[in-house]
């Protein structure tokens, strides 16, 4: 036995008056109660960005001495599993800010933070690997601590301090 599949054109329905996506969005997020940008939540932020950036100047310390290998050996894959795992930490806690306000600021500082945690962590691996490979003996040679990305998660520290003083 045979079931023929019928086939109705698809006929858009007349919109009422204020039927869009953006009246959708905002009765959507009044039923669910989106969070404003509530005093504990900026507080948290300003207290995990400035967090974060003792973490970055920590590894801006860090990669000269991974660079120059100096020290004991071992003693730096100690100290820097530690610092990686730390980062990744705030990371998660940047990506949990749901208020809009903070939002953009949250994200921001989250791939700078994730940024600096893969900077230690690939530092540390050609620290590992073999010296012999002049390719990576020249990667090692060049690794710096990257400036740009300290002064700009300092800013961002500084618009939510501002923030919180409003």
């Amino acid at each position: 036995m045979r079931r023929h599949i019928t086939f109705r054109a698809f006929t858009p329905r007349r919109r009422a008056r204020g039927d869009s996506w953006e009246a959708f969005e905002r009765a959507f997020r009044a039923w669910v109660g989106e969070p404003a940008a509530g005093e504990e939540e900026l507080r948290r932020l300003a207290a995990v960005l400035h967090e974060a950036l003792t973490l970055c100047e920590h590894v801006d310390a860090l990669l000269p001495e991974i660079r120059d290998d100096d020290g004991p050996p071992g003693e730096l894959a100690h100290r820097c599993p530690a610092v990686v795992a730390r980062l990744h930490t705030i990371r998660t806690e940047l990506l949990a800010i749901r208020s809009p306000r903070l939002r953009r600021p949250a994200r921001q500082a989250e791939t700078l933070v994730n940024f600096y945690a893969q900077h230690l962590y690939h530092a540390l691996a050609l620290l590992v690997a073999d010296r012999r490979d002049e390719r990576l003996a020249d990667q090692l040679d060049r690794l710096r601590a990257p400036a740009w990305a300290t002064h700009r998660l300092a800013a961002i520290a500084d618009e939510v301090d501002a923030m919180t003083a409003a």
